[in-house]
């Protein structure tokens, strides 16, 4: 699973460029700053293919994770992180 986060800052401020790409309106940004679906596929490839020029507020990055992992992140005072904790059970 891959998962777009903002190393530098907080939430994801797409660039103008990037919301035409995702087809949505000008000036999503700040709809994209939360409750956003971090693992959405047509959004990992945008930020993927447009690299640094995808924000406007700071490089986004993405990030893969186990599919079994448990996620979150955490903003904290340098930008956000991904916190993910691996779950895996074995029957003996």
């Amino acid at each position: 699973m891959q998962i777009v986060y903002n190393p530098s800052g907080h939430g994801l401020r797409l660039s103008l460029r990037a919301c035409r790409e995702l087809d949505l309106p000008a000036g999503c940004s700040s709809a994209f700053d939360s409750d956003v679906d971090r693992t959405n596929p047509r959004l990992v490839q945008v930020i993927q293919e447009l690299g640094d020029a995808a924000s406007s507020g700071g490089p986004l990055r993405v990030l893969d994770v186990p599919e079994d992992a448990e996620w979150h992140i955490e903003a904290g005072p340098g930008g956000e992180r991904v916190i993910a904790r691996r779950v895996s059970w074995s029957a003996l």
